[in-house]
């Protein structure tokens, strides 16, 4: 069922480079970022960033990125602003990961009511009973929420629009499952920052450049990873 996403033409490929970082102020980072010879600037506007990440009964999404293997992908439901409430608009988004370069499909989800109070279930039935493609409801019939995860985002591009940072922040972890409301049971990390830098196959040659100027050491990082190991 998944692999037909490996072999879509439909998406195009993208590095990503990420960047975990301690103890460093989130202002610090940022002013390094706009300092940068190359000329990022903000764009957008720093917002909340909602995901549910969902995976099979044997965590087998999981199990790939611990042990490696080259060909894999990660499920997360993502919508921005407010965590709970009516989500009005939120997408299913397929990560794909092929060795170094990754690819993303998304697909519109209709809208649902997460709260505190209501169990996932009633959530997710509604999602699948919901008109969809039929290889996106079999693929959500096969998975089930496992992680909820919220963070702060800010975005910034170089001025020769090649290069793409993400800075986050503030990142929240908390278990669900189809039987349990979302509650108030997570773990908060102040702590670390992450940096992404994101751009196109093409221009892989001159990514070192704008990485070592931040003297920061690439890091296999993963939020859904992350999450289900401080759960476990």
């Amino acid at each position: 069922m998944i692999n037909q996403f490996f072999e879509s033409e439909n998406i195009s490929p993208r590095y990503e480079r990420k960047f975990v970082i301690k103890n460093l102020e989130r202002q610090n980072l940022e002013l390094l970022v706009k300092m940068h010879p190359i000329g990022f600037h903000e764009i957008f506007y720093k917002r909340k960033v909602n995901n549910i990440y969902l995976d099979n009964e044997n965590l087998s999404n999981y199990s790939d990125n611990i042990e490696g293997v080259r060909d894999r992908i990660k499920l997360r439901f993502r919508w921005y602003g407010d965590e709970f409430g009516l989500i009005e608009k939120s997408m299913l988004e397929i990560k794909i990961k092929r060795g170094l370069v990754g690819w993303k499909q998304s697909f519109k989800l209709p809208p649902f009511e997460i709260s505190k109070e209501i169990q996932s279930l009633s959530m997710y039935k509604k999602i699948i009973n919901e008109t969809l493609d039929n290889n996106v409801k079999n693929i959500l019939k096969e998975n089930r929420p496992k992680l909820f995860n919220s963070y702060e985002r800010q975005y910034f591009l170089s001025f020769d629009g090649r290069f793409r940072i993400t800075l986050d922040s503030n990142l929240s972890y908390c278990p669900i499952d189809l039987f349990h409301t979302l509650d108030q049971c997570r773990y908060q990390d102040h702590v670390h920052l992450i940096l992404e830098l994101k751009y196109d196959t093409e221009d892989d040659n001159l990514a070192d450049e704008i990485t070592n100027h931040f003297q920061f050491r690439v890091s296999k990082s993963s939020k859904y990873i992350n999450g289900i190991s401080l759960m476990s």
